[in-house]
């Protein structure tokens, strides 16, 4: 293929590039997404956008969401906003304070002057001051009537910064000035985070000093599903009304079909499609033809298509200079993060010329490519070089100084080219790194076959400095140990060559020596013969001579020896005489030196004593602190363990929820069966040598509880929310509840009341709570379309004693079973909003107007007879009663709560008022907790909150417990555990012992608001959701009636009792099973 660059047409396709505010008008799809990010960011004002690689984050939040915001997106009565966009990449803190210094966000009016050294003034204040961009946005009044947005692009790339000393301070810094922004409520500053959604379960391990900011982003996440079906085609039928292309019938067949099998990530469908339209407008089409498409080699190939073709244009030598920039770039990708660095660093690593690698980068980084990607310009000298340039008439400015990385983390899979070279960059770097071991510990010289396919490997792959610089090993160590390695080699080669040349010339130079040998031996022996005869005579005469001179010799000797012997005598005798006169002084000496020998000797066998005792304590000591240190690193490796098995089960859990966003068959059955896999590893924590551990040390163990009651929440709201969607005997029989809005449970806890918005109440028959979990519940009608109903039933009461049941109406009738009671005109326009049985039998029902009526039982008749209706002059939005005081709670007005007395004679009289401080919005649920003298509040700001009547004051405030109206409130029988629902459609459960500022819930996700939520025994609860439009509840929506447990163990065995339905036999040589199972 030839590329061609003088295509002028306009192509609306992006290709692999992000989409850019300015192309919102081309952006289509996920529009409910946008939707929910808007609606929780004017919740909250923070939200995590997760995703895959290739799910188009960066685009949808620049076509998408912000220029919603730049329309009017109204927050807390404003409609400006001012937004800071940035990327943190390698220095967080001088990218915000970029973002910040942008002319379009800093400047006021059109007439400002800006101040050119805005941005080392911000990156000094980001640095130093605690709350840095609170004050830069008061210096410069920018939130005066506006709202700020900031948004952080791909905030992931930290977690592998994090890991390098020199980095973590600027990342801690940086996340420091973001939670101070997140946690302040004063100024209207909104933050957007994106990162991929693999890594949002490696929070904790990669920024353990910020509890704060990993929970805002574990309850403030929106996932950005894959580009669907709809939205796909939707693209090609916008682009086609809108007159830019068009698209004919095959194409658009064959990309329906091939969605059904093979899902398209928005990167892959915008390339194939921007090749595809280049492709045409070079052959002069009308339409867009399948044949386009596939001669750009169609969605799962395009890329590598369009690459190879860049790649083929090249000289062999920048071909292979091609290779060493991207394998250079992607093995940093290849780890899960996409890290820019400077040309000259590239120059610096791969031994390449800095213009060289401009032009080869210029090629990547084009538009209508876009897998390369030049990060803005921060640094001073960055900026002065730019200026350098900005005559150059190429198409983008590239400098030495310009920071580069590959943009896409698919096109590592998608380039079979690039994947190859990532392949053969480790396999070098590992083998290299060998040697470079081999050199430290000093490893004897190569040699055989060794050494000939290292030499073999040098050859081909000609590692240079730079290259080794990369990998922190020393190249001129490894090349010495080489080189050396060779050199002896060839030394003992050249040796044994030596060696043999000399074995043969002694070898030749022997045998002619033997030769001569030979002959020289013949002439003796004859010369030999001659003398023989002439020797013989000479010898007799000599030995007589010689026999003469041997007796004259031993005479003389004999009278030599005697002579000896006397004078030896004598020398003996004077010799003895003076050795004893010697003896006699030295003894003395030597019996004075003795004494004194042994005073020193009893000295230093004392000092010995003492010194051997110091090294004894000290050797016992070191012992004791040996041992010491060989428990803890072995405790360490226990604890290490532990936590790499809490590891797997939080990421299996968020497998579980991804999964579970797709209930389809075969996903549920995965989701249940990872659920099982998570339950059993918990469970395997629960030996001795991790039980030591936690009750002998201290110091580990706060952790490892901490950690382990994170990860049973994980799992236990994991398993919940599988359990909801399984196609199970006890999902169906609930299923039979329709439009519900209230319950309520008997005094023997044998029966459940459920009341609907059609006028009909349903009863649910209990079991022993021990046989919940093995037990299918049965309901039945009680009352179907009770006559005098005209509206839904909002309050219901079983009686204290018997089977009867209390019911009232959104339109204020009350009913005692089927029969209507109490036709009062006084009580007869608000709607009943709560009955509640008193202590003696009697009732207290209030309805919406603010009246309070009490009914007295009638013991000898059997009846209900009402008191006169207190009137308490403003609406009753929630109440509650005191049993143990006799005490109603009433909302008063936004942060005052009323109480009123009621005695058992039915006298109803206000007592007090008090204000809870912290509380801002209106209150819209209430509930006592009498054991311990408290009252929990929830607010319609979604905010949590614990009263103390004996300390006077709120002791526990959670002001994102849901991210909208907190509706419902109640407690477990034994009052373990406060659960709240909201209308954010979340179920959260509070163990109260465990409350404290940074105590997270367990959450059960719904997809609808909650209505009521009741306790059936100890540790089992039933929630009623419904759906919500703009004015409240959806009349339209059936609802959902669910089962919920705040037992994990309870709620794993009743999973368990339906595992016929989801346990997956062949799970060892399931591969779709598997890839979800943490290595």
């Amino acid at each position: 293929m030839t590329v061609n660059k003088s295509i002028d047409k306009k192509n609306p396709f992006r290709g692999l590039a992000s989409f850019k505010t300015q192309d919102a008008g081309l952006y289509q799809g996920n529009e409910n997404i946008k939707l929910s990010l808007l609606r929780q960011l004017a919740d909250t004002t923070f939200v995590a956008l997760l995703g895959d690689p290739g799910s188009g984050k960066t685009s949808f939040l620049n076509a998408k969401v912000i220029p919603a915001l730049q329309d009017g997106f109204i927050v807390k009565g404003i409609k400006n906003w001012k937004i800071a966009q940035l990327y943190p990449g390698i220095n967080p803190i001088r990218s915000l304070a970029r973002a910040l210094a942008e002319v379009n966000f800093i400047r006021s009016t059109p007439n400002d002057k800006i101040d050119p050294s805005l941005i080392e003034k911000f990156e000094k204040i980001l640095t130093y001051n605690k709350y840095g961009i609170i004050e830069i946005l008061e210096e410069h009044k920018l939130i005066s009537d506006c709202n700020i947005l900031l948004n952080i692009d791909r905030l992931d790339d930290l977690f592998h910064l994090n890991k390098k000393a020199k980095d973590s301070l600027e990342i801690d810094i940086f996340l420091e000035r973001i939670e101070e922004v997140i946690s302040q409520t004063a100024y209207p500053i909104g933050i957007i985070i994106s990162m991929r959604s693999r890594r949002s379960h490696d929070l904790v391990s990669c920024f353990p000093d910020h509890p704060m900011f990993i929970e805002t982003i574990n309850k403030n996440q929106i996932n950005l599903p894959i580009f669907s079906f709809a939205d796909l085609m939707g693209t090609l039928d916008f682009f086609e009304s809108q007159r830019y292309l068009t698209f004919d019938a095959e194409i658009k067949d064959h990309i329906a079909s091939y969605y059904r099998t093979n899902p398209i990530s928005l990167g892959e469908f915008q390339h194939a499609m921007r090749l595809s339209v280049e492709h045409s407008f070079e052959n002069r089409r009308s339409a867009i033809s399948l044949e386009d498409l596939e001669a750009v080699s169609g969605f799962q190939n395009s890329i590598n298509y369009q690459l190879e073709a860049i790649y083929a244009a090249f000289s062999k030598e920048d071909q292979n200079n091609c290779r060493l920039i991207f394998q250079l770039l992607a093995s940093e990708s290849d780890l899960g993060f996409e890290l820019s660095m400077p040309i000259l660093e590239i120059a610096e690593f791969t031994n390449i010329e800095g213009d060289v690698i401009i032009s080869i980068v210029k090629e990547f980084v084009d538009e209508k490519c876009g897998a390369l990607k030049v990060d803005p310009i921060t640094g001073a000298d960055q900026r002065l070089d730019h200026l350098d340039h900005l005559l150059d008439n190429s198409r983008m400015i590239i400098t030495s100084y310009s920071r580069v990385a590959i943009d896409e983390e698919i096109l590592i899979h998608k380039w079979l080219r690039l994947e190859k070279w990532v392949h053969d960059e480790k396999e070098n770097a590992d083998i290299y790194h060998d040697i470079f071991i081999d050199v430290s510990k000093g490893e004897a010289l190569y040699e055989g076959e060794k050494l000939r396919s290292v030499s073999q490997w040098y050859k081909e792959v000609n590692p240079q400095k730079g290259w080794a610089k990369r990998y922190g090993i020393n190249y001129n160590l490894v090349k010495e140990f080489v080189d050396k390695s060779r050199d002896q080699f060839e030394t003992s080669q050249r040796i044994l060559e030596q060696e043999e040349k000399s074995r043969r010339r002694k070898a030749k130079r022997n045998g002619m020596i033997g030769v001569v040998f030979f002959l020289i031996t013949i002439g003796l022996i004859f010369v030999s013969i001659y003398f023989t005869g002439v020797a013989v005579d000479q010898k007799i005469i000599a030995n007589n001579s010689k026999r003469e001179a041997n007796r004259e010799k031993v005479a003389a000797g004999q009278a030599m020896e005697i002579a000896k012997e006397q004078t030896e005598k004598a020398e003996i005798a004077s010799y003895a005489a003076k050795r004893d006169s010697i003896r006699s002084v030295e003894k003395n000496k030597e019996a004075n030196a003795a004494k004194s020998q042994a005073v020193d000797a009893k000295k230093q066998a004392e000092q010995a004593r003492k010194g051997a005792q110091v090294l004894l304590e000290r050797q016992t000591a070191l012992k004791i602190k040996l041992t010491e240190s060989e428990k803890n690193i072995e405790n360490k490796k226990i604890e290490f363990e532990y936590y790499a098995t809490l590891g797997q089960i939080n990421k299996i859990c968020s497998q579980i929820l991804e999964l579970a966003t797709t209930p389809i068959a075969d996903n549920l059955k995965i989701a249940a069966n990872l659920t099982a896999l998570a339950y059993k590893l918990l469970n395997s924590l629960d030996n001795p040598q991790y039980n030591d551990l936690i009750q002998n040390f201290p110091s580990s163990s706060l952790k490892m509880k901490a950690e382990f009651h994170m990860s049973k929440k994980n799992l236990i709201q994991s398993m919940g929310n599988v359990f909801q969607k399984l196609d199970i005997e006890l999902n169906k029989e609930l299923s039979k509840i329709q439009f519900g809005t209230v319950l309520d449970l008997n005094e023997t806890k044998t029966k459940l009341a459920i009341g609907t918005d059609q006028s009909d109440i349903f009863e649910m028959n209990l079991p022993s709570e021990n046989k919940f979990q093995d037990t299918d519940f049965l309901i039945s009608n009680r009352y179907i379309r009770i006559r005098e109903i005209t509206s839904g039933i909002r309050s219901m009461k079983y009686l204290s004693e018997g089977d009867d049941l209390f019911y009232g109406t959104v339109d204020g009738k009350i009913f005692q079973n089927t029969e209507r009671k109490f036709n009062n005109e006084n009580n007869a326009k608000g709607s009943i909003n709560s009955i509640i049985n008193l202590t003696d039998g009697d009732l207290l029902i209030s309805n919406s107007l603010g009246q309070l009526t009490y009914v007295q039982e009638n013991l000898s008749s059997g009846g209900y007879a009402e008191l006169p209706t207190v009137d308490i002059k403003h609406d009753i939005n929630v109440i509650d009663f005191s049993h143990k005081s006799n005490i109603i709670a009433i909302n008063g007005r936004l942060s005052e709560i009323e109480f009123w007395g009621c005695s058992p004679d039915g006298d109803i009289a206000f007592k007090e008022k008090i204000r809870i401080e912290g509380l801002t919005s209106k209150i819209t649920s209430l509930k006592f907790l009498d054991a311990n003298n408290w009252i929990v509040i929830g607010t319609q700001e979604g905010t949590l909150l614990i009263y103390s009547f004996g300390e006077d004051k709120v002791i526990f405030q959670n002001k994102s417990a849901h991210l909208s109206a907190l509706t419902v409130l109640t407690l477990d029988p034994l009052m373990r555990f406060i659960v709240s629902g909201g209308r954010d459609d979340k179920i959260n459960v509070w163990e109260i012992d465990d409350l404290s500022d940074n105590y997270v819930p367990v959450v059960y996700q719904m997809n609808q608001a909650i209505q009521d939520i009741e306790f059936i025994g100890n540790d089992w609860f039933i929630s009623l959701s419904r759906g919500q439009s703009k004015l409240g509840t959806d009349r339209y929506s059936v609802g959902r009636m669910s089962l919920w447990s705040v037992d994990l163990d309870l709620f794993a065995k009743k999973l368990a009792h339906s595992e016929d339905l989801w346990v997956i036999e062949d799970f060892e040589d399931n591969e779709e099973y598997h890839k979800y199972i943490p290595n």
